[in-house]
């Protein structure tokens, strides 16, 4: 018993059936393709968003969203009404837009208790950005979105901030 979901026999062995074959299986290769690009360009957008938001250099050359590659496509039939697959002109998926990198933030500062809260990084926790001076162990006044963070120091960095309230 066989698995293909094609149906088996010597009706099978004729040039249009051979071309249907392929064709079925130009179609499930290009679909199995695709899919395979678009996971592969969704890894290199989120790359590229924590780069972004990391709060890190990140070269002017690299401040640009990815671009997604060109879908696989069934090709015209050749000169034996065969069609195989090729890649087509037009993008496996939309392009993701630009996001703004976060080092370009304010510089650090030398005045005390200055309050830098950067992006979420798990959970209620997120980051000081460079130039935070507030103390650890403190909790903050309420900031502009109306909630309250304690500050909690690191051996390296700004430290984070946990939201209390």
């Amino acid at each position: 018993m066989s698995t293909s979901p094609i149906a088996s026999g010597i009706a099978q062995t004729s040039l249009q059936a051979a071309q249907a074959n392929v064709l079925a299986n130009s179609k499930a290769m290009v679909a199995k393709l695709n899919a395979d690009l678009i996971t592969i360009y969704h890894s290199a957008y989120a790359d590229y968003v924590t780069n972004m938001q990391s709060g890190q250099n990140v070269p002017a050359e690299r401040r640009n969203p990815p671009v997604p590659p060109m879908a696989w496509e069934v090709a015209p039939p050749n000169s034996d009404g065969f069609q195989f697959y090729q890649i087509g002109t037009t993008p496996v998926c939309p392009e993701g837009p630009a996001v703004p990198c976060n080092y370009d933030n304010p510089q650090p500062n030398s005045q005390p208790n200055v309050i830098m809260i950067g992006v979420l990084i798990t959970g209620k926790w997120y980051q000081a950005l460079k130039g935070d001076t507030f103390p650890s162990g403190m909790t903050t006044p309420p900031q502009p979105d109306g909630h309250t963070y304690e500050k909690f120091g690191a051996p390296v960095g700004p430290g984070w901030y946990l939201q209390v309230s």
